[in-house]
């Protein structure tokens, strides 16, 4: 049995750019930082008794964005990111976690990423178009610093 608390904090930063959230139960955690639209994940694990110390540099953010072209009756898609480079098998066999995740709007996508490094792009789309319906597509990218990217997918 999984044990899971979901706890929503609204923080406000001092002049340094600190919060703090007090009275946390130790085990893993995610922390998920929304700022002006730059979201921010990080994977921890919590220790009783012990200040645990996150960094986050939101100022160094780079995109990867684009254009997905489908059917005309295109109903609703999303493009997700994954860590490191994986094939669409090891993601669903292994049960590998999105970092990032962005909806398909007007066929269009935008994605903030905090930090370099390879990245699995994962856009699936759902149509009434029985050729297309649930489709997915599959790209590696790596992303420097303050990159944007432009990815276009056509299905």
């Amino acid at each position: 049995s999984r044990n899971e608390a979901i706890i929503n904090a609204d923080v406000k930063l001092d002049t340094q750019g600190n919060f703090s959230i007090k009275h946390l139960p130790p085990g893993k955690a995610n922390l998920y930082v929304d700022s002006d639209s730059r979201i921010h994940t990080e994977q921890f694990t919590l220790t009783e008794g012990t200040p645990t110390h996150i960094e986050i540099d939101l100022g160094s953010l780079s995109t990867i964005q684009g254009i997905v072209k489908g059917p005309e009756n295109l109903n609703t898609g999303n493009v997700k990111l994954y860590s490191g480079q994986h094939t669409l098998t090891e993601i669903e066999s292994k049960d590998i976690r999105k970092t990032y995740q962005a909806y398909i709007r007007s066929g269009a996508y935008s994605l903030s990423i905090p930090k370099p490094g390879t990245y699995t792009i994962v856009c699936t789309i759902e149509s009434d178009d029985y050729d297309i319906a649930h489709k997915t597509l599959v790209e590696v990218v790596t992303v420097e610093k303050n990159d944007t990217l432009e990815l276009n997918f056509e299905f």
